[in-house]
């Protein structure tokens, strides 16, 4: 629970923030192209890049109705054994926010505050 309060706190500050640098939270628009696969390829490259190189998978319509993400991290595996290992995933999830100034759209990374501009990234303002 405290977490969650915590999140919301730094994601309310954040919001705030970016706001005021005249970024609108954003929704990516799909190009239609082979069922989105090479939009999707273009954000996994942009998210394992913000991630340090993690092996990055997400679904083809991933920031397309939410212009907000979480990534889990991928479960241990350890060589012979049968699958993941239960328990052993410590790491929080790390959440990101697409935003756009102008006519550039830009990837947050919340929990450090960094943003990346993707350049060959569509996206619109974000209409709740």
């Amino acid at each position: 629970m405290k977490l969650n309060v915590l999140y919301w706190a730094v994601l309310l500050v954040v919001t705030v923030g970016c706001t005021s640098m005249g970024m609108v939270p954003a929704l990516r628009i799909s190009s239609g192209n082979s069922n989105g696969d090479i939009d999707r390829l273009l954000l996994e490259t942009a998210l394992a890049e913000m991630l340090d190189g993690a092996d990055v998978q997400i679904a083809s319509d991933a920031l397309l109705d939410n212009p907000e993400i979480i990534i889990e991290r991928r479960r241990q595996n350890i060589p012979g054994s049968a699958g993941s290992v239960q328990g052993r995933d410590t790491g929080m999830p790390d959440h990101f926010r697409l935003w756009k100034r102008g006519d550039t759209c830009l990837l947050e990374h919340v929990e450090s505050a960094r943003l990346m501009v993707l350049e060959d990234v569509a996206c619109v303002e974000y209409q709740p």
